[in-house]
């Protein structure tokens, strides 16, 4: 588990994720990590949605993991986890389809 906290609230917090395999349950499909980190449900609390805390996060955790790579997916219709994603840094690889 890692977030962001300001005071004593969690402004936006996530998982992180290290093996072999994971099923996105979203889509029901089982992915091949080969000891790659993966980043999955971010959250960030209403109030503090659309200033940026989200790809802070991100940019946090690249910094922290410089030497791993790291793997993160979004739903196709989350355009803004997608956009916030993108403005962190990760780059785009593959869209995968339920079927």
């Amino acid at each position: 588990f890692i977030g962001l906290k300001r005071k004593n609230e969690i402004i936006c917090s996530g998982w992180i994720y290290y093996g072999n395999e994971w099923n996105i349950e979203e889509i029901d499909r089982k992915i091949g990590l080969n000891k790659q980190y993966l980043l999955y449900d971010f959250v960030t609390k209403k109030k503090f949605r659309n200033m940026g805390y989200y790809t802070l996060l991100l940019r946090i955790i690249q910094n922290k993991f410089q030497k791993k790579r790291l793997i993160i997916y979004a739903l196709s219709h989350n355009n803004k986890s997608i956009r916030a994603i993108e403005k962190s840094g990760f780059k785009f690889i593959k869209k995968l389809k339920k079927y």
